[in-house]
């Protein structure tokens, strides 16, 4: 059995693959000409944010199954895989938790200007501390759209970290764990959240 690599993967994925019998066709390139050209032949295909193109499933001869190494699969024409009769899959969750430390620390780097205090610091310019406004994320609310692996892992550091009040948006989930203290309110976001980004805002959105 063949699977074609569209981007790169670990090593140690590669490992196992072949140790399950299944030989890996690595693409020299993501771009779905390329992908088209080299698909005949494999029944899988791994791929990432490049996704699979109608174009390089239909012209595939044996493919029977699309994964995404990843949660994001828009890039994956479904339509097609499903008039062609192949399943595609991803992996939702398999680092969740790597995001939500990113999204932490993006917030982080916002919070307190680092990108730009880098900047400042390498051109040699004096005086960023007191040319710029800092905030500290201590005891902030934080509103959290979407309570998946993802926004829930960044909601308990937030909490754990920061002893942050978090509020979730999130029509999917039911249940965010009130008991522990979140809360999923659509008028908590209104009333708490956006009444704060500016007044005029806040009155159109409360009407």
């Amino acid at each position: 059995m063949k699977c074609l690599i569209v981007q790169p993967v670990h090593a140690d994925g590669i490992v196992l693959l072949r140790e399950a019998g299944i030989e890996p066709v690595f693409c020299s390139s993501a771009d779905m000409a390329t992908v088209a050209r080299m698909i005949p032949g494999c029944e899988a295909v791994i791929t990432r944010d490049a996704g699979l193109s109608a174009a390089a499933i239909n012209a595939a001869d044996a493919l029977r199954v699309v994964v995404v190494h990843g949660a994001g699969h828009d890039a994956v024409d479904k339509e097609a895989a499903s008039e062609r009769g192949v399943l595609v899959c991803n992996t939702p969750g398999a680092n969740a938790r790597s995001v939500s430390e990113l999204a932490l620390g993006l917030a982080l780097a916002v919070a307190r200007r680092i990108p730009a205090a880098d900047r400042s610091e390498r051109a040699g310019m004096r005086g960023f501390r007191e040319m710029e406004t800092f905030t500290e994320l201590s005891g902030k609310t934080t509103l959290i759209v979407g309570w998946g692996a993802t926004g829930a892992g960044l909601g308990h550091m937030l909490r754990a970290a920061f002893d942050a009040r978090v509020l979730v948006y999130s029509p999917r989930t039911a249940d965010v764990g009130a008991s522990n203290g979140w809360k999923n309110s659509k008028m908590a976001w209104h009333r708490r959240i956006w009444s704060r980004c500016t007044p005029h805002c806040g009155r159109r959105r409360a009407d």
